[in-house]
């Protein structure tokens, strides 16, 4: 197992997401990204949303509050920023910031809202919201089963 990094000043890839409690997809998802990253070596922080911080695993505190965001978007150190959320607004947002700043974003959608956020948007939006995800260095979607709120909607197939 590979030791802890010394200082964040060396890190890669900034991951900002949530980690368990409570277990469920992205908290679990990031989980085995981060060990993943420590078995291959690659430095990495995750900034942790829930104000968790668990520094023998490079795990810092950022909290979900608007400020917090802000302020994790204007200061973000690594060249590299893996984003794991379904909020249209924070995708956007981010994307903006982090193309100013010349970061490569990644993507993880964990969810089909923003599928379902682009199939009920005004041609202008879709066009606008296109441009953005052109700037994501990569993107992935995970998804395994819908949501309650997903049953209804939903066109992809569940895992179950």
């Amino acid at each position: 197992m590979q030791r802890p990094l010394k200082t964040m000043e060396r890190a890669r890839v900034a991951i900002y997401g949530s980690l368990p409690p409570p277990f469920g997809g992205v908290s679990v998802h990031l989980n085995r990204i981060i060990e993943r990253l420590r078995e291959e070596g690659i430095p990495f922080c995750l900034y942790e949303q829930r104000g968790k911080s668990i520094p023998e695993r490079n795990v810092v505190a950022s909290g979900r509050k608007l400020l917090r965001f802000v302020h994790f978007l204007l200061c973000v150190r690594e060249p590299i920023v893996h984003f794991h959320t379904s909020k249209v607004s924070a995708i956007v947002t981010a994307l903006v910031v982090l193309q100013l700043r010349r970061r490569k974003v990644i993507l993880t959608f964990h969810s089909e809202r923003l599928m379902r956020f682009y199939r009920t948007s005004t041609r202008l939006t879709q066009l606008a919201f296109t441009f953005c995800l052109s700037k994501v260095h990569h993107a992935c979607l995970l998804y395994t089963s819908p949501s309650p709120r997903d049953l209804s909607t939903s066109r992809m197939p569940s895992s179950a």
